[in-house]
């Protein structure tokens, strides 16, 4: 089996959400945020906030901490 990793390095903005679909099969939301500051063509300093909605199916949906 092929897994993927990906690690998310910031905070999240409300508590996640957890629903089970009509088949019966668990779903967790969460939106993480991460900010960064850079510095702009007249090196002002500058923030900038991405934000990212991730979704956790099946097994993946009972980790403790989500």
């Amino acid at each position: 089996m092929q897994r993927n990793r990906i690690e998310v390095d910031g905070f999240i903005t409300a508590k996640p959400s957890r629903r089970c679909l009509a088949s019966g099969m668990p779903v967790s939301n969460v939106r993480p945020g991460e900010s960064y500051t850079y510095r702009d063509s007249r090196s002002n300093p500058q923030k900038h906030t991405s934000w990212n909605n991730l979704s956790f199916y099946g097994d993946l949906s009972d980790v403790p901490y989500l």
